[in-house]
Formats: C-alpha cells, structure tokens, sequence
C-alpha cells in the first residue's frame, strides 16, 4: 500500500474518499479531479476519511477549501463536506488556517458500502501544478484575512513561475 494515497467510493448519492498518510499538493491534482467529476454529476454529499491521514500541507487544504465553497454555491448548505475521524494533527493544522467551519467533523465508523479504488491520475505536469497551487492558496486567502500574510508571498512566487512555465516572463 502506498504511503500517500486517495482513495474513492461511490455509495448512492455520496461520493467517499479516504485518504492515507500525507495529504499533499501531489495528491491535490488526483482528488481535485475526482471531486469535480463527482460534483459535476451532482452527487450532494461528500465524505472524507481521515483516519489514516496524518497530515495535510497547505495546498491540499485550500483544494479542500476551494471544493466546499463550490458545494456550498452549488447547494446552498453549511459545511457540505464532512470529515471523518479527523486527527489531532490534521485538526491543528485546519485550525491554524481557520478553515474548521467550512466542515462538518465528525467521530464514527465508516462504512460506505462501496469498494474504495484508488484515484488513478498520472503525475501533473509543471503549470497544471502550480496553477492548482495558486488556486488552493487563494481560497485559503479568500476565507481568513490572517492566512494573506502567510501565502501572500508564495501565491506571488508561483504567479511568477506559472508565467515563466508558460513563456511569459
């Protein structure tokens, strides 16, 4: 079993994934384009199992940031995603972002009655990364005036590359 991993499973109108080590910008990419594919086909709940995560970085929290907001334009509805067995670790660092209201936590066994595949997507090129890491920080920007400073200087750098990436500066 990988380290890192995103899996998925789909058990009637809830798209459920269960993520394994370390959330990172790698991963961000496979479970952004899974999220949407589900989203777009109008699942209403998504359900993330963080039992065996034991970390997340910021990228992959603005990604998760970014697909509630979307959920919520989309439906209407607080906290369209719900985290399940969220660690201590993985808790301080959405705490430390101020983005814990943009959730449902929840404590339970989960039981999706579906088989969970892994999230088959091949490695993102350059650009496709960093624009994807642009977006995640902005949305951590967009949601809390304390996570500016913190980003500010990163979402710049990666402005700068994606340009660079793309033969414009």
């Amino acid at each position: 079993m990988p380290a890192n991993q995103v899996m998925v499973a789909v058990a009637a109108d809830t798209a459920f994934f269960r993520l394994r080590g370390q959330a990172t910008a790698a991963q961000s990419t496979g479970f952004k384009t899974a999220a949407e594919t589900l989203r777009s086909q109008g699942l209403p709940s998504f359900v993330i199992d963080l039992t065996e995560c034991q970390s997340m970085d910021s990228t992959f929290i603005g990604v998760l940031v970014g697909l509630s907001r979307r959920l919520r334009r989309d439906r209407g509805q607080p906290g369209p995603i719900e985290l399940v067995n969220t660690t201590p670790q993985v808790r301080r660092q959405l705490d430390d972002l101020f983005v814990l209201d943009h959730f449902t936590l929840t404590e339970c066994q989960l039981e999706p009655g579906a088989a969970f595949e892994p999230v088959q997507a091949g490695p993102p090129n350059k650009s496709q990364l960093c624009r994807l890491m642009i977006e995640a920080h902005q949305a951590l920007m967009d949601v809390h005036a304390a996570n500016v400073p913190k980003f500010k200087q990163v979402s710049e750098f990666l402005e700068q590359d994606l340009r660079r990436l793309n033969g414009q500066g």
